[in-house]
């Protein structure tokens, strides 16, 4: 937002000073408990943009839809012995920009983690990959539409301690310039059936083999007022299923 030309450099840090009051989640005294700390990553970038967007609003770019999650299972007793437990870490979604539309289902700003294909997920580990796609309508709208997140699920084929570690359930990430917020994402133990529940989006439970999971990240947020997003572009995104028709 500065300079696209600018070189990178760790020269930076001669002129820029990071000033952290200690005891706070960016400054935790020990012994104090820390996990997940690309989360909060993410939630200090959104910060910046938000902060710089209002200097620069020709460049600004809305707020993402977070780092996605976690998702960890120590599988338990079962005709299968993985080698070890199931970790897999999942992107989200870019807000729009100034100049175009966020990216849709991909890892966002320091994440270089790809979600795992489902063939080394369903051969490496007992359990199965029900659904993988995107969430229609999951980005903010907007002149310039947030990025669409994805959602996963997964069934259990014998039983296992769920870990997840998610963001942005509780509060969305917001539009820019009049834009409208992301999809809030969600975690549902055994969607569709008589016990679902929805979680916490950290969460951790125990699951028994048949039971079914789904993780859904959160969408980019919109820039602009979505009265001024081109027609065209509007029937591309009901063609492409980005969106639906109402």
């Amino acid at each position: 937002m500065i300079n696209p030309d600018l070189r990178y450099s760790d020269a930076i840090r001669d002129t820029v000073t990071i000033k952290l009051k200690e005891g706070t989640v960016l400054s935790p005294i020990p012994p104090a408990p820390c996990s997940s700390y690309m989360k909060t990553c993410m939630t200090v970038i959104d910060m910046l943009l938000e902060a710089f967007g209002a200097f620069s609003t020709d460049r600004a770019a809305a707020y993402s839809g977070g780092s996605g999650g976690g998702l960890t299972i120590d599988w338990g007793a079962g005709p299968r012995k993985p080698r070890g437990n199931q970790y897999e870490i999942y992107g989200s979604a870019y807000g729009g920009s100034a100049s175009q539309d966020g990216a849709s289902g991909t890892t966002v700003h320091l994440s270089n983690i790809y979600v795992t294909p489902i063939e080394i997920v369903e051969t490496e580990f007992p359990c199965r990959v029900t659904k993988f796609e995107m969430i229609p309508g999951s980005g903010g709208d907007g002149k310039y539409r947030g990025g669409l997140a994805l959602r996963r699920e997964y069934e259990m084929l014998q039983p296992g301690l769920v870990i997840f570690r998610g963001d942005r359930a509780v509060r969305p990430p917001r539009g820019v310039a009049g834009g409208k917020p992301g999809r809030p994402s969600r975690f549902v133990v055994n969607p569709g059936k008589a016990n679902e529940k929805e979680m916490p989006i950290t969460t951790s439970v125990n699951l028994e083999t048949g039971d079914t999971l789904v993780m859904e990240a959160a969408g980019g947020g919109g820039y602009g007022d979505p009265a001024e997003r081109d027609p065209d572009k509007r029937a591309e995104d009901i063609r492409q299923g980005y969106v639906t028709a109402d």
